[in-house]
């Protein structure tokens, strides 16, 4: 009896940790501010901009592939590289309380003083930064 009690504890055991591991696999999102959120997708290794409850829109609320990013309270800027070949690449700002995305903007409004403060850094790098936490 003693000896299955010992094979059912290592089992269960064996069962939490595989749960932890997928758990981990399974929540590839990042929360940056408010409602909004990073996520890394496996199959490509791409990184999109996603508000919470809005289901599986493609290519996010940028409707394409986030390259570089920053933040502060109010605004994200992103680079991006748009999912239609047509649509332009460039930074966008995400005003986080409206939801209006905004761009290309030039690079002369980068320079204004509210959008200096916010530092945009490679995407990869945010995502391991905020990963490690």
């Amino acid at each position: 009896m003693k000896d299955a009690f010992q094979i059912v504890t290592v089992c269960l055991t064996l069962c939490l940790v595989a749960l932890g591991c997928s758990c981990e696999m399974r929540d590839p999102n990042i929360k940056v501010s408010h409602d909004y959120y990073l996520e890394k997708f496996p199959e490509n290794g791409k990184f999109y901009m996603r508000r919470a409850g809005e289901g599986d829109v493609p290519g996010g609320v940028f409707d394409g592939i986030v390259l570089e990013v920053g933040w502060s309270d109010t605004v994200v800027l992103a680079k991006i590289k748009r999912l239609y070949g047509g649509d332009e690449d460039g930074v966008y700002r995400l005003d986080l309380s409206s939801g209006q995305v905004i761009g290309p903007l030039p690079d002369e409004t980068l320079q204004f003083e509210k959008y200096s403060s916010i530092s945009m850094e490679e995407v990869s790098t945010v995502w391991n930064r905020m990963k490690s936490k």
